[in-house]
């Protein structure tokens, strides 16, 4: 009977329903949990004592029932195996009884189902996470509700971390809920060297035992050490969150006991940071799209060349968090001229007003080859243009300089900095590339309704006299206040003639409507009534002739 028990892939044992002290079990007991033998038969409270705290009671109580009354038990919980690890255990109990229905024995067959729970709960957890990324609530909301479903299963603790310019974490949710206030206190934390590889290359990795050396390499400062520290922590799971190559978050479990996570769990971290990730890049897409739509209706609104480059000055200074943003136009003389900055140094861009095209200078360069500019860093910056480091901000680490085209044709460049390293990923310079087609668009209707508002004024003053005469024995003065300031030429004219006999003509015209049609037809009424009254006509026969002479005028209706 022990060889054949022996032989079981299955831990075997019997117990006295009273005192519940161990008869017998087999050595299979070591090689799943860890604990001997002799261990087993010596301490009666041994395995009272490893049920895990959450399935205890229901257990406990389960078995004292079916000794009380019952004969077999079907039960799966967790115990903690001698090496830390929570070990899932389905357990068969007999409980073996008397003529008399006392119970006398309790037979027990328990078989490791770790492999197969997992599974299932990983599934289950899958499925959860998938139903809370696609409701409602923001990006902050849905993570942390992610965090709360893998505590304490997956860990003790769990945080979301989302990847700034500079290439560190900031914590955007964690659970328990509790430790957000400590979490901050850490601050920005950025991935050791050692590891940061792995999470480039995409993949998700298990630190067995956290040290002080990785800990120190994590944090910025001694405050952030000892934050982190005491918050604790034994050993970690990091899985990124990717997506168009780039990693633009981190989610991490850590738990208390060292060497906690293995493959099984990697693979999840994987599965589960991948879902995170698309979630972030959809709610990242939209906001993108708002923010484009914001500023492509304030492109739509500008009414001047100014007003345009004000208008993405300003937005893309503020979606983006740049330091400085600048946008220039092609001007005749072949060199670009700035139109609008923000957040240049005071005094500093006095200089850079006008600038030619030349393949030394980012912007100069991008508007010279009609090709967007990328430097993520300073060193880049340094290497391809080293001629303007001297001039550079110290606090500019990063600039994208892109040409501003209708078609073919340059009308200007745009050029933004940023404090802060920033690598430019695809999603990044795809927006880029819109707002600059937005901009130049803009500027092009722009100048053609500046081109069409300065003729519009041309026309206008045309109609009015060069200077007001002096006339004897009369004060003579006017004002001209159109009814719509800027907007387009009109109809409307007055005029101040001396005619023969020392008397004066004084006309006010105004017969037809607005725009260039009108004030051409008007241009050549005046002409013809200025004529008349010069030729001696009096007032009531000059209009008289001049209702017939507009017969013959194209006047607009």
């Amino acid at each position: 009977m022990r060889a054949m028990v022996a032989g079981l892939n299955a831990i075997v044992w019997e117990r006295d329903p009273q005192t519940w002290r161990f008869r017998f079990i087999n050595d299979r007991v070591e090689e799943v949990l860890g604990y001997p033998v002799r261990q087993w038969l010596d301490e009666t409270g041994l395995w009272q004592e490893i049920l895990h705290p959450d399935d205890a009671d229901a257990v406990l109580a389960a078995v004292r029932a079916t000794i009380a009354d019952g004969e077999d038990l079907s039960l799966t919980y967790r115990v903690r195996a001698a090496d830390g690890r929570w070990v899932w255990l389905q357990h068969l109990a007999h409980v073996v009884r008397d003529e008399a229905g006392t119970a006398t024995a309790l037979h027990s067959v328990l078989v490791d189902v770790t492999d197969a729970k997992r599974r299932e709960l990983a599934a289950a957890l899958l499925a959860a996470a998938g139903r809370v990324l696609a409701g409602p609530g923001s990006v902050e909301e849905r993570l942390a509700a992610i965090t709360g479903l893998l505590v304490p299963g997956q860990g003790d603790w769990a945080a979301v971390w989302l990847r700034g310019d500079d290439e560190r974490y900031r914590p955007v949710a964690v659970a328990p809920t509790g430790l957000a206030d400590r979490l901050r206190a850490v601050g920005p934390v950025r991935v050791p060297d050692e590891l940061d590889a792995q999470l480039r290359a995409g993949r998700a990795f298990a630190v067995p035992e956290v040290v002080e050396r990785l800990t120190r390499a994590a944090t910025t400062d001694e405050a952030g050490f000892a934050a982190l520290t005491a918050i604790g922590g034994a050993s970690v799971l990091a899985a990124p969150l990717t997506t168009g190559g780039a990693v633009v978050g981190l989610l991490t479990l850590t738990a208390e006991v060292p060497d906690r996570y293995d493959e099984a769990d990697v693979a999840l971290g994987v599965d589960l940071g991948q879902r995170l990730a698309t979630m972030v890049a959809a709610e990242r897409l939209a906001a993108r799209r708002r923010q484009l739509h914001e500023i492509t209706v304030a492109l739509s609104a500008a009414g001047t060349v100014a007003e345009a480059a004000a208008a993405v000055t300003t937005g893309l200074r503020d979606v983006l968090g740049a330091a400085l943003v600048a946008v220039r136009t092609l001007a005749e003389d072949g060199q670009l001229h700035t139109i609008d900055v923000v957040g240049a140094p005071a005094g500093r861009w006095d200089s850079f007003t006008t600038m030619r095209l030349t393949p030394a200078v980012p912007l100069p360069d991008a508007a010279l080859t009609r090709r967007p500019v990328w430097l993520p860093d300073r060193a880049t910056v340094a290497e391809r243009y080293p001629a303007v480091v001297g001039s550079m901000s110290d606090q500019t680490q990063a600039v994208a300089a892109l040409p501003l085209l209708v078609g073919d044709r340059l009308v200007g460049a745009l050029a933004v900095t940023f404090r802060t390293a920033r690598p430019f990923d695809h999603d990044e310079r795809a927006f880029l590339h819109t707002v600059a087609d937005q901009v130049a668009v803009a500027f092009e209707r722009a100048a053609l309704a500046d081109v069409r508002r300065e003729m519009a004024e041309v026309l206008q003053r045309s109609l009015l006299p060069g200077e007001i005469p002096d006339v004897d024995r009369l004060a003579v003065t006017a004002r001209y206040v159109p009814a719509v300031q800027g907007t387009s030429a009109g109809g409307d004219w007055y005029d101040v003639l001396p005619v023969a006999g020392g008397a004066v003509a004084v006309v006010v015209g105004d017969v037809v409507g607005n725009g260039a049609p009108a004030a051409a037809a008007m241009g050549q009424l005046r002409s013809a009534l200025a004529g008349l009254l010069l030729a001696g006509l009096p007032p009531a026969r000059a209009l008289d002739v001049l209702d017939r002479f507009a017969g013959h005028v194209a006047v607009p209706g």
